[in-house]
């Protein structure tokens, strides 16, 4: 199915996800093999991926690991994922969080739906 949306700077694009983000701002780490751990800030989650400010330069295609509660009392959710698109940070281009992206998970968490709608900005 083909929707018409807003993309992140509110420009139409053409949407093919299947599943609604939720709007919530989470503390996120995700790790790189090899490259350390780091800090993030979600933008958008759904139970297929999530949107997320970074520090670091990224690249698409990239795979990596994102740790994140989605209230304080649940458990921690850690799901490997890969980078499907990279964007400038229009918000904080030259702060902590300078990139934007997104993140496809490898597997979906279905478990993720009633938390996200609990907490949805």
């Amino acid at each position: 199915m083909l929707a018409v949306s807003q993309s992140w700077y509110g420009r139409p694009m053409n949407e093919r996800r299947q599943q609604k983000r939720y709007r919530c701002t989470l503390l996120v780490r995700f790790v790189r093999e090899g490259r350390g751990e780091w800090a993030a800030v979600s933008r958008n989650v759904s139970p297929r991926g999530l949107m997320m400010a970074v520090g670091p330069k990224l690249k698409v295609g990239d795979p990596l690991t994102v740790t994140f509660r989605v209230k304080p009392d649940t458990p921690e959710v850690s799901v490997s994922g890969k980078i499907t698109r990279v964007l400038e940070n229009a918000e904080d281009p030259r702060g902590y969080w300078p990139h934007q992206v997104a993140v496809e998970f490898e597997e979906a968490q279905p478990e993720l739906e009633a938390l996200l709608q609990e907490v949805e900005e």
